[in-house]
């Protein structure tokens, strides 16, 4: 038992980290480039929607811990909505 840890034992973990790592690379970055163009198509179908009927609706919003009221659009009400359910209220 003079090694502990064979070279060929170090060998197949380094490259299983390799494996690993290029996996989760590649995830984080197809990710990162759906949600890159998602954005964009938001973008474009509220672009669209501003040429087709003007101005995009909007809604006055109350933040709850300050009490700050803004108008904002409609969709982003709903992604208040969605993603900080408890810290808006709608104004009306």
């Amino acid at each position: 038992m003079e090694n502990l840890v064979s070279p060929v034992l170090v060998l197949i973990i380094f490259v299983t980290l390799l494996i690993v790592f290029r996996r989760v690379s590649w995830w984080y970055w197809g990710l990162d480039q759906f949600i890159r163009t998602q954005k964009k198509q938001e973008l474009l179908l509220e672009q669209l929607v501003i040429d087709k009927i003007g101005k995009v609706p909007t809604i006055k919003v109350k933040e709850v811990a300050t009490g700050e009221v803004v108008e904002i659009s409609i969709d982003g009400w709903v992604d208040l909505q969605i993603q900080y359910p408890k810290k808006f209220t709608r104004v009306y």
